[in-house]
């Protein structure tokens, strides 16, 4: 009768902790989305929740017979996922369609594993472009220093290859931006703010000329995504122009950026068959950035600083005020 009572305690005791684990099972096993058999390994996309019940997306590489698997990439912003095989590559990506464009590269597996930077893919001449990043040290607080490289792929995110062009920064770099002219088939990587790289049917060499800084010290008046008006900060831009040089003359390539990180191409068409001086000038009283060549004014770009200006839209269920301005709900 003790015995049993002895039992019948210690199952009172454990059932808690056996419903427990039980529902933690349930709740944050996570749940195979999509698996693909190639060669000798299973590539394994799941599913999982996080411990504020956020879905948290991970891609696995398994050997077949075995229990164990390496993991290559994750992220929570990936809804929809693809798994690709390059037999001609002996490779296998990891493709997004989360975002516009509807699909980049995440991660690649073969003899030269790589992740690509996010959101970055541009096509031209035929081609899709992608920028690898790799971590070459690691130090207490993260990535020291890291590598990339331009990949030129085919239309169907397949043989890939890499380029010459590499550049290496202090840790992860999060200020990567590239402008596309789609009209001429080319393309321009800048980072922080600097143009490091061009390119059309090959690279192109580049050169820089002259930048001006803009100070934005008014604070201005912007319209939420959420629908509710707000203010921004004052903020920096910072306009750049350099030469490329062509087969058979020197084209002038002008484009803004701000400290945030976004990059903006200035419609400004100049050709020469000699290098020439070149500067920009701000008037703050016209508000217009100029670009004078051989101290001719040849371009004029105007608006630089936007007017704050009021945004219509829905502000909650009250009247907004921004620094007495009214915007009502529609």
């Amino acid at each position: 009768m003790k015995k049993r009572r002895i039992q019948q305690l210690f199952f009172l005791v454990t059932l808690p902790i056996l419903v427990v684990n039980f529902l933690y099972l349930v709740t944050y096993r996570p749940e195979i989305m999509q698996k693909a058999d190639i060669g000798k390994f299973h590539y394994l996309i799941t599913a999982e929740r996080d411990n504020d019940f956020h879905y948290f997306a991970s891609f696995y590489k398994c050997k077949k017979w075995s229990i164990s698997c390496d993991y290559l990439s994750g992220s929570y912003s990936w809804p929809k996922l693809q798994i690709i095989h390059d037999e001609e590559k002996s490779e296998v990506s990891l493709l997004s369609s989360s975002y516009n464009p509807p699909q980049r590269m995440i991660y690649t597996d073969g003899e030269n594993p790589r992740s690509y930077v996010p959101f970055v893919r541009f096509q031209a001449d035929n081609y899709l472009f992608f920028i690898s990043e790799k971590c070459d040290s690691r130090g207490e607080f993260g990535c020291e220093s890291a590598t990339y490289t331009l990949y030129e792929c085919e239309l169907d995110y397949r043989s890939c290859d890499a380029l010459t062009f590499q550049f290496t920064e202090d840790g992860y770099e999060d200020d990567i931006a590239v402008l596309e002219n789609k009209k001429i088939g080319e393309f321009y990587i800048i980072v922080d703010r600097e143009l490091i790289y061009a390119h059309g049917n090959k690279a192109l060499d580049i050169k820089y000329l002259d930048s001006v800084t803009i100070e934005h010290d008014e604070e201005e008046v912007e319209y939420s995504s959420e629908g509710c008006c707000y203010i921004t900060p004052p903020y920096t831009e910072e306009y750049n122009i350099y030469t490329f040089q062509r087969d058979s003359s020197i084209d002038y390539f002008l484009y803004g950026c701000n400290f945030g990180g976004e990059c903006w191409v200035i419609p400004f068409s100049y050709s020469a068959f000699d290098e020439l001086d070149v500067e920009l000038v701000v008037d703050k009283d016209e508000n217009t950035l100029a670009v004078f060549v051989d101290k001719q004014r040849v371009f004029e770009h105007k608006n630089i600083v936007p007017d704050s200006d009021c945004y219509p839209g829905e502000c909650g269920e009250y009247e907004c005020f921004v620094e007495g301005c009214e915007i009502l709900e529609e």
